[in-house]
């Protein structure tokens, strides 16, 4: 008989993991938000997913996150005629 190969099992299997990992949800929202208010405009979902490299999902839902905290409108916030941007202060302005 031959040898069979262990079953893999998924549920072990290591997986990609994001430059934050292992430093819990606080540091990573914290660091998250720090970068976001130096950008010069709303930050999109590729530029979290590059700087931070999360998945598109975890960037997208970041940014829904960040729309929500500071009031803008989820639909505009990568709207090109009205780009949103945060302030330091913590209130949105217009272009």
């Amino acid at each position: 008989m031959a040898d069979l190969a262990a079953p893999v099992n998924a549920a072990h299997t290591p997986r990609a993991q994001h430059d934050l990992t292992g430093y819990g949800s606080i540091l990573a929202t914290m660091k998250f938000m720090r970068w976001a208010i130096e950008q010069d405009r709303f930050p999109t979902v590729e530029a979290v997913q590059c700087r931070f490299k999360v998945c598109r999902a975890t960037a997208y839902r970041w940014t829904l996150a960040l729309a929500e905290a500071y009031g803008i409108d989820p639909a505009i916030r990568h709207s090109f005629e009205e780009p949103a941007r945060l302030r330091r202060n913590g209130r949105r302005t217009g272009a």
